[in-house]
């Protein structure tokens, strides 16, 4: 009797992306080969702008060895009440994953990152499987709160 599972013929094993290869070039690589439409900003930092339920901003940061996915959604503060602590606050609460936030300086957005480790290395799938989690976590945010405050969907825009 084995203690091992059985291979089966359609998996393959995790590839893993060492920490010192984890790179802008790397992950933008890893993502296109994915088929997610990218580009590096001025920044530098990789913008998938396709592929995802929102487009979403990933920056490496390599003295603190973290990946950090971030992104943000915009209304017409106008024509709709400003995002509020509060109401970040109630998402910090509900949606798992991201952490939201907001800027005094700029109500008519709500931010949204999460930051995974890299240290020892980070495999390949999760790394995508975290890009497509924190998307639609975003979305799923964006959502709440247009229906806690009576706002149609279509409101939110993201900015490039």
């Amino acid at each position: 009797m084995s203690a091992s599972p059985p291979s089966l013929p359609h998996t393959r094993p995790a590839t893993i992306i060492p920490e010192d290869a984890v790179s802008i070039a790397a992950l933008n690589e890893l993502f296109r080969r994915a088929f997610f439409k990218t580009k590096i900003d001025d920044e530098g930092d990789i913008y998938i702008t396709a592929g995802l339920e929102f487009p979403i901003w990933i920056r490496v940061d390599a003295d603190r060895k973290l990946i950090t996915f971030f992104t943000y959604v915009g209304r017409d503060v106008d024509a709709h009440p400003p995002f509020t602590e509060a109401l970040a606050n109630h998402l910090n609460a509900t949606v798992t994953l991201p952490s939201f936030y907001v800027v005094a300086s700029e109500p008519d957005r709500l931010y949204a990152t999460y930051h995974a480790s890299y240290e020892d290395g980070v495999i390949e799938s999760h790394v995508v499987g975290m890009a497509r989690y924190f998307a639609g976590a975003c979305v799923y945010g964006a959502r709440t709160t247009a229906i806690r405050v009576r706002i149609p969907i279509q409101i939110f825009t993201q900015y490039s």
